[in-house]
């Protein structure tokens, strides 16, 4: 319990001291951070749009390989005599 107490006063006096030090560290980090979060959703944007395009080029081959095999329509039936 010493040591707990002894840590947080050490905390609360050094503190003022050590934070213009943290300050540069944790806005680079922020900054990595941001640029990570850019770099990935780049990359999500880059795999969604070729999803899209195999799943479009899926469906082009399905619709024709359904046309080839659907059986010709029926000839028009002739009108019926005036």
């Amino acid at each position: 319990m010493w040591s707990e107490l002894l840590a947080f006063a050490a905390g609360v006096f050094l503190a003022p001291a050590i934070r213009p030090l943290l300050r540069p560290v944790a806005v680079e980090a922020i900054k990595a951070v941001m640029i990570a979060a850019d770099e990935a959703k780049r990359l999500s944007e880059d795999v969604k749009e070729d999803i899209e395009d195999a799943a479009a080029e899926a469906k082009a081959a399905h619709a024709a390989r359904k046309a080839e095999a659907a059986p010709p329509p029926p000839p028009p039936a002739d009108p019926p005599p005036a």
